[in-house]
């Protein structure tokens, strides 16, 4: 009997790596906690809020944050067509 207690342990691990180390394990739980993939924007003929003044401006929206710094891809284009966009305050819940 006591041949089996000093290998619990080790069996333990062995299971628990065989388990947890499998590539399925890991690949199943990042893809039910990985955030969807957000698209990138690109607002064209907008006139923009500068805190002074409309300005005729483009902007890209990248990982759901506003910037004037064109990405690599973009996956949709806005035609704000010479509409007027102004800062709004970040409703929190």
């Amino acid at each position: 009997m006591r041949t089996y207690r000093n290998k619990l342990p080790l069996f333990t691990l062995t299971l628990a790596l065989l388990f947890f180390g499998s590539p399925s394990f890991w690949k199943d739980t990042q893809a039910q906690t990985g955030l969807p993939q957000q698209k990138t924007y690109q607002f064209i003929n907008g006139q923009w809020f500068d805190g002074k003044s409309f300005r005729r401006q483009t902007f890209y929206s990248v990982d759901g944050i506003l910037t004037r710094k064109k990405p690599a891809k973009i996956d949709e284009v806005v035609d704000l067509k010479n509409g007027y966009v102004v800062p709004t305050r970040e409703c929190t819940s």
